[in-house]
């Protein structure tokens, strides 16, 4: 089956470095994108000696500047792991979120 993407490290079940091209205010971009489950996320930003859960950590778009025609994007989701259906629905929602601007979106 052919991908509308490629990934630019080996997926993981809790997160995923890939690359897509899609519309961004206007023109075409190429998206250099992690997409992370949110207790992958909540892993990574954690000290130590808190609990394994945060109710606080919620869903998030986040656009970083453009470099050229590429722009970082990280995207955390609710999700227990990305699989292909996952990643698909991720990158529809980024081609269809028509205001979508940089900075950090919950």
């Amino acid at each position: 089956m052919d991908r509308e993407y490629s990934y630019l490290e080996p997926p993981r079940d809790d997160h995923v470095h890939i690359r897509f091209t899609g519309p961004f205010q206007g023109q075409r971009i190429t998206w250099d994108a992690s997409i992370s489950t949110l207790e992958h996320e909540f892993r990574v930003r954690r000290p130590s000696r808190r609990p394994r859960t945060n109710p606080r950590l919620r869903q998030f778009i986040d656009v970083g500047p453009a470099d050229g025609d590429t722009r970082p994007l990280r995207v955390g989701l609710n999700v227990e792991r990305l699989d292909e259906p996952v990643i698909r629905k991720t990158i529809i929602m980024i081609r269809q979120y028509k205001l979508l601007h940089e900075g950090y979106h919950e």
